[in-house]
């Protein structure tokens, strides 16, 4: 399994925004292609004004076959110019996170489940509700406000 890190820092007192237009837009077209986020984050403290997502495969190369085929979408390509042209996003860092084996038979476990991760904690799809998007670990809701 592998994580891919994407980080984007987004001009200041426009990340309401962005997430916004991601949301409505981008992650639709994501989701057809990539499936589900593994998780969506953005900085409260150090550099703020960035957003995080992440998104699991089984290795490299499902990675490089699905974000071939997004890349071969119009409407994905579209939605980059569209995304390009609002100036908002100042840096991009993408980085490809590698599994540390720190116990086998959790790590065989985490390999036959897609919604576990390395550690043995099972997350649930990305949801959204009143609030905004969000995740749940092992069945509870975010510390988010939600009714």
């Amino acid at each position: 399994m592998i994580i891919d890190e994407r980080t984007y820092t987004v001009r200041a007192g426009k990340l309401a925004a962005y997430l916004e237009a991601h949301m409505a837009q981008a992650l639709p077209l994501m989701r057809k292609h990539l499936g589900e986020p593994y998780g969506y984050f953005t900085t409260e403290t150090g550099d703020v004004n960035q957003f995080v997502h992440l998104w699991r495969y089984d290795g490299t190369a499902e990675r490089e076959r699905r974000r071939a085929a997004m890349y071969a979408d119009p409407a994905w390509l579209a939605n980059r110019e569209r995304a390009g042209d609002t100036g908002w996003v100042l840096h991009q860092h993408n980085r490809i996170l590698k599994v540390v084996d720190i116990d086998p038979a959790r790590q065989a476990k985490a390999q036959r489940d897609p919604n576990m991760d390395s550690v043995g904690r099972v997350w649930a799809p990305m949801r959204q509700n009143r609030i905004g998007w969000k995740g749940s670990l092992l069945g509870r809701t975010s510390p988010t406000r939600h009714r």
